[in-house]
């Protein structure tokens, strides 16, 4: 079966509007979420709805388990830069939701969507492990002769450039192996994949354009073009890796929760703060 996908929250749970209402035994569901990677493929969806609407926003939130194939959900895949359609968008329209399909308990959903945001910012960081194997394709890009014979990796800069790299992508690698020890044992702290997860996709991002630029003039080429090194899977690689910055939380906002939670920063100013500032 397809993994289970999340619907409904998003990058900020708290301000969903998915509505769920009771109806006897079952759940009547309205809403729309966007950005649901593989729907299209997924049997079984993650559905976080707002079940009271009086409550404050992080609380009257309910997680349930979707039936993707239920009357009234309409996916539609959204093309992306890379030519694919992981992402979705899901449209739910009075949509039946037994209600032995709530997770946890009923308007407790916030406590259930902020385990679930730590596993999934988790398993995003553990992806550094992939890129172990990825420095290998890099060192052998600079090991490649360019037009006039060249090899980038006999240029200092370069050399310099792919050990801190190197570097960057095994600290990467230990942080998330602890934080999911740590998560596994029970004592991680709530911004742990937080920081896994913002290191690893800025070392993701870096390694990536490196693997773009070592090139030349051949990285204008991609997937189809004749000539294409690595059949494109650098500028591929690339243009997700974008995509890595955003899932599982944008990087600017984690920072800031960083920032404030685990580092004890001064809380930043939200806009309704700023607006009553006197002139």
């Amino acid at each position: 079966m397809p993994a289970l996908q999340r619907t409904g929250g998003g990058q900020r749970p708290a301000g969903l509007r998915t509505r769920a209402r009771r109806d006897g035994d079952h759940f009547m569901v309205d809403g729309q979420k966007v950005w649901t990677t593989n729907a299209q493929y997924a049997d079984v969806g993650y559905l976080l709805a707002r079940t009271d609407p009086g409550a404050p926003k992080t609380r009257g939130i309910t997680a349930f388990a979707l039936d993707m194939r239920a009357p009234g959900v309409e996916i539609r895949p959204l093309r992306e830069i890379t030519g694919t359609a992981d992402f979705n968008e899901v449209f739910l329209d009075g949509v039946r939701i037994p209600a032995d399909r709530v997770i946890g308990e009923v308007d407790g959903g916030w406590r259930v969507a902020g385990a679930s945001l730590a596993q999934e910012r988790g398993s995003v960081a553990a992806r550094s492990a992939e890129r172990l194997d990825g420095l290998g394709g890099l060192l052998a890009l600079a090991a490649r002769p360019g037009p006039e014979g060249l090899r980038p990796l006999g240029d200092a800069a370069v050399h310099d450039r792919l050990g801190r790299l190197a570097t960057r992508v095994y600290v990467a690698d230990l942080m998330s192996k602890a934080v999911q020890s740590r998560m596994a044992a029970g004592t991680d702290e709530p911004t742990d994949p937080a920081m896994v997860k913002v290191f690893f996709s800025d070392t993701n991002l870096d390694a990536v354009s490196l693997g773009v630029r070592l090139q030349g003039l051949d990285g204008l080429l991609i997937e189809g073009d004749d000539g294409a090194v690595d059949g494109g899977y650098w500028q591929d690689a690339l243009l997700y890796a974008r995509a890595y910055t955003i899932a599982g939380g944008a990087n600017e906002v984690l920072r800031t929760t960083i920032a404030e939670r685990a580092l004890g920063l001064p809380r930043e100013p939200r806009h309704s703060e700023e607006r009553r500032k006197p002139c």
